[in-house]
């Protein structure tokens, strides 16, 4: 991925169907079939009107890439989306057609449109065809599909939903997970200690009121690994920082996951991953995978099974946010931690398969403990501490930016914005695990200067941190269940294996 992507769809196009159309006979086994239209369509909930979305034609070797503007194709006029795959009917001499005839047609959920790519995965043709012949060039489509518009009422419309979404989703979590429970969003199975950490002497990046050259802070670092409480797994580790020695309040916080990109790019897309988790036992995300390939993409470049250490790996804040220095430029800053000495990051997979994404499962004859990477991290510590070097890369804000710049499915070139040194830490007492337990961090602890940019839908690429900065409420109900219920025991060595959650 690279920011050439992202040319097509400023032009418009926002959004993809992808897959590959395919037939079989007995001889020759799977063939991919070139040269078949597709046709995407929305069917209107008033009238007898259809709309055209999109269309494209197959490869050679059977692929097809059908762009679409994703606000298109969620209008709430429309009752129904479809896929029409066509083949030539009848070819003239000069190599013109006559016709096409529908070959087949396919149902496309349109809740399940949340941007970027939608995989149809393999489309076998079994030689049947409909009834109906229809001419492209003549009355197929009646209607052709015009942008949803912009009015202030629709703005403010979705920017309620986009509200409406994050509180609620931070209230299931607070009743369903924090209190009942007494979990985390994620990243239960974690670690924290305490350090100091200081801003370079000779920065590279513009002057900032709060990143003021030699100016040190005391902190707290917390390293987890993601959803599962079982270091063995494959699974996501993360770093937050607290540029204070406190459980909660700060004037500025950092939370980071493993990987250069995101498994999810928008609120939309997160509530759906979310929603398509269906664990069992260690395997999970099966259908999201499959639907979503550049979220299967991201879990890819994220997930750290054979890690060593907390300490050794490189870890980013994806989506980006505001920076605004003393020159009063508006710019925008992504971060990432890395060690302090230059040594190979390890757990990196090399292309791992669709199952091994999704069997996130401990190895079978697994040797290394339950919390291995806890353990070694907390005699790293005391033997000769953890040291990082914080990084930032900074972009100037331009009136002609399109909303790609934000994805944190697309990196920045490094040529361009390179990463500049921001601030050294190092971490050298641990937390006993209470006080581990008890330090949180917030996405809205930052001055307004380096804060969240706003969104405007829960497809705004910026609305992933809008969504984060709503989720307090969860916090507070996991606080309030420790009062009730005690608080929650450290993870044991001996348990079930496999497991997301305290006590299963």
């Amino acid at each position: 991925m690279n920011e050439v992507k992202s040319v097509k769809k400023r032009k418009g196009n926002d959004s993809f169907l992808v897959g590959r159309v395919i037939k079989y006979d007995r001889i020759n086994g799977e063939e991919p079939v070139e040269g078949i239209k597709l046709l995407f369509i929305a069917k209107t909930r008033l009238g007898f009107s259809t709309r055209k979305l999109g269309a494209a034609e197959t490869l050679r070797d059977g692929r097809f890439s059908l762009p679409f503007k994703l606000r298109n194709a969620r209008r709430w006029s429309n009752k129904r989306l479809n896929l029409y795959l066509f083949e030539a009917e009848r070819q003239l001499e000069n190599g013109q057609f006559t016709g096409f005839r529908s070959i087949m047609k396919f149902r496309i959920p349109k809740g399940y449109l949340i941007g970027m790519s939608y995989n149809l995965r393999d489309i076998h043709l079994n030689g049947s065809t409909t009834e109906a012949k229809f001419h492209l060039d003549h009355n197929l489509i009646v209607k052709k599909v015009t942008d949803a518009g912009d009015s202030v009422w629709r703005r403010r419309v979705e920017k309620f939903l986009l509200w409406f979404y994050s509180k609620l989703f931070a209230w299931v979590i607070a009743l369903g997970l924090s209190f009942p429970k007494q979990e985390r969003m994620s990243h239960n199975n974690g670690i924290a200690g305490r350090g100091r950490l200081r801003i370079v002497d000779n920065p590279e990046f513009p002057e900032h009121e709060f990143f003021q050259p030699g100016r040190e802070f005391p902190i707290r670092v917390r390293h987890a690994s993601a959803t599962f409480l079982d270091d063995a797994m494959n699974c996501i580790r993360s770093i937050a920082i607290k540029f204070a020695d406190t459980r909660f309040e700060s004037p500025f916080d950092l939370q980071m996951n493993t990987g250069a990109w995101s498994l999810f790019w928008s609120a939309a897309s997160f509530i759906q991953f979310a929603w398509l988790r269906r664990e069992a036992w260690g395997v999970e995300y099966v259908e999201y995978n499959r639907l979503y390939p550049e979220g299967l993409e991201g879990g890819q470049k994220a997930v750290r099974r054979h890690a060593s250490s907390f300490a050794n790996l490189h870890y980013y804040a994806k989506t980006p946010f505001l920076f605004i220095g003393k020159d009063g430029v508006k710019r925008y800053a992504k971060y990432r931690v890395i060690p302090m000495e230059d040594e190979p990051e390890t757990g990196i997979w090399d292309n791992p398969s669709d199952w091994d994404m999704s069997n996130q499962r401990v190895l079978p004859h697994e040797t290394r403990g339950r919390n291995f990477l806890k353990y070694e991290y907390e005699d790293r510590i005391k033997r000769e501490g953890a040291r990082y070097r914080l990084q930032i890369q900074l972009r100037e804000a331009s009136e002609n930016d399109g909303p790609e710049i934000f994805n944190n499915m697309l990196l920045w070139s490094e040529l361009q914005y390179p990463w500049m040194d921001l601030a050294f830490f190092e971490v050298n007492e641990m937390l006993d695990w209470e006080e581990s337990t008890l330090t949180a961090f917030s996405v809205s602890h930052m001055p307004k200067s380096l804060g969240i940019l706003p969104a405007k839908n829960i497809f705004d690429y910026n609305s992933l941190n809008y969504m984060r900065s709503k989720s307090e409420i969860a916090r507070k109900a996991r606080n309030f269940s420790y009062k009730v219920f005690g608080m929650v025991p450290p993870i044991p060595d001996n348990d079930n294996r496999n497991v997301s959650g305290f006590g299963e």
